[in-house]
């Protein structure tokens, strides 16, 4: 078994959330199964193989807030990794490496990232040359090279986006790219609905098998009719979907009467989505077929039950309603959940197998990043890593749809569904209105920038209704508007249509 040791001057800097969080990972980023144990100063990572990869666990960053932050390249040895020190090495790694690359193709680095990159060489040296002799000393040094890294990072990210935007409209005046938010089937309040029309140009409008086909056979579409309608009236582009998610509150309470029962299952989901195509064939502009079927969900299943059902939901959409493009869409695309479960396919290779199929004809695949949340969720990462991230899913050669959350507010949230909590110590101070509205801030220009980015859909609209995710909405538990609104507003203000 390969075990690796990392030594942590300071044990307070590591949450209760980062051994549960941690991970080994190799070149391609797909998280290895393993046991994490935090001992007497050590983080311990326990696994069945002895190759090298990174680690990647949260780490305090500034004002407290934890980001996952990862090393570079380690290979399997007796002694241990002053952690600290490894983390820092990846951090200035990466931003070195991006920078170089970045620059060849084009961008001017400001100078700021030039600064930061030489002041966080001079601290990692430092760094490096303490920590065989004074290891608190490493540490500091270490923390501030992490600083001043990650800050280079968010100005490089900043100057990318800024300067490809720029070229992106010297031929568009305003981009195409759709930016949208998942609203459900009740009736929006007045400055509610008008806000959404100012703020977005398309919407998603689930289709919950639980809410249409409440009983065998018996469909209820009134509701749904009804929201299409006023979506369609006041000139939004709709994707309708996901029509297939495989958690209780999206499934019908009969179907676990077949659980066991893979076939008629099976024939139940093709009826449904059938008589779902069918019904709205031509009322909307793209179908999501199916969401998170790369995790396990309420059902027993297999994951080759999982991946057969979404080639049913595929095909049974594309045969009720050929002309109007599919796609699906996954959940924790870097796949930590990988590290606790035994899982043949990553996020990664689940939608590579489906887009290999051309028979298929699937129109785009959906990077589902819910920021801040665990468990099924994505602790906050690094702009660099969530730029790194999306090009990986690129290279599987369709559009990309990313499905964003983060939470506003941490605590009770009582209609909450899902099993997903917010982090604490994801954002400074916690979770809040500003830091969820600075954190996509940041973000969001980054993913409009890049051309295979299709869309951006808000994952949650209100928390005045029944949602998935904690405190995750645009419009609190009182329907009134959150900071993040007016981010997501400029937005599209400043670069879409």
């Amino acid at each position: 078994m390969g075990r690796m040791r990392f030594s942590i001057p300071q044990p307070d800097q590591v949450g209760a959330d980062a051994a549960p969080c941690a991970y080994f990972a190799g070149m391609e980023g797909i998280p290895w199964q393993s046991v994490n144990t935090c001992v007497n100063g050590e983080l311990i990572i326990e696994r069945a193989i002895g190759e090298s990869g990174n680690l990647f666990l949260p780490w305090p960053v500034e004002d407290q807030s934890r980001l996952m932050l990862g090393t570079a390249s380690l290979m399997e040895r007796s002694g241990a990794y002053h952690l600290p020190v490894e983390l820092a090495r990846g951090a200035l790694n990466r931003l070195r490496n991006h920078t170089a690359d970045w620059a060849a193709e084009g961008l001017v680095v400001p100078p700021g990232v030039q600064t930061s990159i030489a002041d966080a060489m001079s601290a990692f040296t430092q760094a490096a040359i303490k920590q065989s002799v004074n290891v608190q000393a490493a540490a500091d040094a270490a923390q501030r090279c992490i600083q001043l890294a990650v800050a280079g990072a968010e100005d490089l990210c900043a100057a990318y986006a800024s300067q490809v935007l720029a070229l992106r409209h010297k031929n568009e005046a305003q981009l195409s790219t759709l930016l949208g938010c998942s609203i459900d089937s009740e009736p929006l309040p007045d400055h509610v609905g008008n806000a959404l029309l100012e703020s977005f140009n398309c919407v998603s409008l689930p289709l919950r098998w639980r809410d249409i086909e409440p009983n065998s056979g018996e469909y209820e579409w009134g509701r749904i009719e009804e929201q299409l309608q006023w979506c369609r009236t006041n000139g939004l582009k709709v994707c309708g979907g996901p029509l297939l998610r495989l958690d209780a509150s999206s499934l019908p309470d009969w179907l676990y009467l077949w659980e066991s029962d893979f076939a008629t299952l099976q024939s139940y989901l093709h009826q449904f989505l059938t008589a779902a195509a069918s019904r709205f064939s031509g009322k909307v502009h793209v179908w999501h077929c199916a969401a998170s079927l790369n995790f396990g969900g309420a059902m027993d299943l297999t994951e080759e039950q999982r991946l057969r059902l979404a080639v049913t939901a595929i095909e049974s959409v594309r045969a009720a309603d050929p002309r109007t493009p599919m796609f699906i869409s996954f959940d924790q695309p870097w796949g930590e959940y990988l590290s606790t479960i035994d899982s043949d396919l990553s996020p990664l290779h689940f939608a590579d197998a489906l887009v290999r199929a051309e028979e298929l004809g699937l129109a785009g695949i959906g990077m589902e990043i819910n920021l801040g949340y665990w468990p099924q969720g994505t602790p906050p990462r690094e702009l660099l890593d969530v730029h790194r991230q999306v090009e990986r899913w690129g290279y599987l050669g369709l559009p990309l749809l990313i499905m964003l959350a983060a939470p506003s507010a941490e605590g009770d949230d009582p209609l909450a569904t899902g099993p997903s909590k917010p982090i604490p110590a994801a954002y400074p101070l916690g979770p809040s209105q500003e830091s969820q509205a600075a954190y996509l801030e940041k973000l969001l220009p980054m993913l409009i920038a890049k051309p295979h980015v299709h869309g951006i859909i808000w994952s949650q609209f209100r928390d005045s209704v029944a949602h998935h995710l904690p405190h995750g909405g645009l419009f609190d538990a009182d329907d009134q508007a959150k900071e993040v609104l007016k981010v997501l507003k400029q937005l599209r203000q400043f670069h879409l249509m």
